[in-house]
């Protein structure tokens, strides 16, 4: 769990250029929704103040980043035609323009000033397009995942051959995810995950000695549950598939402690899928 802490603290420090932006980036990514990018105007229909729930007509505006400066924002939720966003740190109101715009880290809001992130406003979902409804080129993630096959090596075989196994298991993976190209229109990325930890269900057996060739030999195998209390792997995504190259190491508790397997490094295939986005 260090490594984990570590690697998400250097990963906000490499991403962010000043403190409000790393403001906007944690707070996007850590809800596991990730934050959209605005590359062009987005009008805004309707806004409800957070505080009271209830519409503010005084705050309509057109939100409009700079050249250079994206303003991030996360969809709250999705109604029919429309559609509900909540602007991320650091914006300003601009009440003559009735403009949202970005705001850099030497901006101030004065006192008794609009807080654009103060509200929820309300687009139409058709207004929204890949310049405007952007996924954030790199973000932290969260994801299921699930390695159906893994191979072992069998160590306490001469040949020390590798045993390939299937079975039911579920993990939740964190890591890191890059686009692989700055194509709006294209959702492919490489992710880094660091740290993956799930349940799985397994064949318990242990090892005897045979007492007339003196070889070890495997016990009757039964069906056990294991935790995998550590993996890691790289993996590519296309829209919400994920598909992988995992390592790991499982164990099991109890009188199955003994298992042949416990600690012991495995490799595999993973799958994943994004149920939040």
């Amino acid at each position: 769990m260090k490594t984990l802490f570590f690697f998400l603290l250097l990963c906000a420090a490499f991403t962010s250029r000043s403190q409000s932006n790393w403001k906007a980036f944690a707070r996007s990514v850590f809800t596991n929704k990730n934050g959209y990018k605005i590359k062009s105007s987005l009008a805004v229909t309707s806004s409800y103040k957070i505080s009271t729930s209830s519409p503010d007509i005084s705050v309509n505006a057109t939100i409009i980043p700079t050249p250079n400066s994206f303003i991030r924002y996360t969809v709250v939720a999705e109604e029919g035609s429309k559609t509900y966003i909540k602007i991320l740190p650091k914006c300003k109101y601009d009440q003559n323009s009735q403009t949202i715009v970005y705001a850099d880290h030497n901006y101030t809001r004065s006192t008794g000033e609009t807080n654009p992130m103060d509200y929820v406003y309300e687009v139409t979902t058709s207004s929204l397009n890949p310049n405007n409804h952007y996924l954030a080129s790199s973000a932290l993630i969260g994801k299921l995942v699930t390695i159906p096959v893994r191979f072992r090596k069998e160590k306490w075989d001469v040949d020390q051959n590798w045993s390939i196994e299937g079975s039911f298991n579920i993990g939740y993976a964190f890591g890191w995810k890059v686009k692989v190209c700055n194509n709006p229109y294209k959702r492919n990325y490489f992710n880094v995950v660091p740290y993956t930890i799930g349940i799985s269900s397994q064949k318990y057996f242990t090892l005897t000695k045979s007492l007339v060739s003196g070889k070890d030999s495997v016990t009757a195998k039964t069906d056990q549950v294991a935790l995998t209390y550590y993996s890691c792997g790289i993996t590519y995504e296309t829209d919400k598939l994920h598909i992988g190259i995992f390592g790991g190491v499982d164990k099991m508790f109890g009188k199955s402690k003994d298992w042949v397997y416990q600690n012991k490094w495995w490799w595999g295939i993973g799958l994943g899928y994004d149920i939040f986005k």
